[in-house]
Parts: C-alpha cells; structure tokens; sequence
C-alpha cells in the first residue's frame, strides 16, 4: 500500500494538515460585503455603467442616495469606487481637461483620448496615489 492510502483508511483524529488549510481554519464562514459595485458593460454600439448607491464606510451606512455616476461630457461618463473626496477630485479635473480639449480642437472628444487623458492625471500623482476605482466609458 502507499503511504496516502494509509492515511485515507485510518479513522483517527490526527490528519494532515498543509499550510493552506491551516490559514484558513480560524476564520469564520461569514463573508463581510462592504465596499462599492461598480459595473461597466461594452455592446457594439453603447456602454452601460451601473453602481450602487450607498455609501459606507465599514458598518456604517452614511447614505442610500449618493451618485456615483458622472457626466465628464455628453457622450462620457465616469462611474467611482473608494474615496469620495479623490473621485470628486477627478471629476472636475478630467471636466475641465475634456473642455480644453474640446475648445481647442473643435470637435468632441473620443473616450480613448479621454482614458488617456485620465491615465496621465493618475501617473502624475503615484506617489501620492487617489484611492479610487474608476470606470470611464
């Protein structure tokens, strides 16, 4: 016989544990859900964002009616998770960004350009990163 197939046969209290199993036996089943749903759905011709509209912080529930979807453009739109004060933040930074360039060029503009625009603002600040999640779409 082999080795695992001794232990498997044997009704004792002694099993083998591995590392893993051990991690993991002193938390509870219970999962905490907390945090921001955010959800962002590409078709062929349109995007749609979705969130929830609470906002928490741990157990405390501050309200049921924040918006967390904002209009950067008629044709963008942003949706945030995480801190409020930084997505504000961003919002109106990447307003003011879009109009620029949509008064300087003439034409509106394209939510790649857009994404761009938003992925530079986030890289100037990394060493003091925002704390959000953000769709753009």
């Amino acid at each position: 016989m082999k080795y695992e197939e001794v232990l498997k046969k044997t009704d004792t209290k002694f099993q083998k544990i591995n590392k893993n199993q051990k991690r993991n036996s002193n938390k509870s089943n219970k999962t905490f859900r907390s945090g921001t749903t955010t959800v962002g759905l590409a078709c062929k011709d349109v995007v749609v964002l979705g969130t929830d509209k609470r906002a928490t912080m741990a157990y405390f529930v501050a309200s049921k009616t924040s918006e967390k979807v904002y209009e950067i453009q008629p044709h963008l739109y942003m949706t945030t998770a995480g801190g409020v004060a930084d997505a504000q933040q961003l919002v109106d930074l990447l307003r003011a960004y879009t109009s620029l360039y949509q008064m300087e060029r003439q034409k509106r503009i394209s939510v790649k350009s857009a994404a761009q625009l938003l992925s530079n603002i986030l890289y100037r600040n990394k060493l003091t990163p925002y704390e959000v999640g953000l769709i753009l779409g």
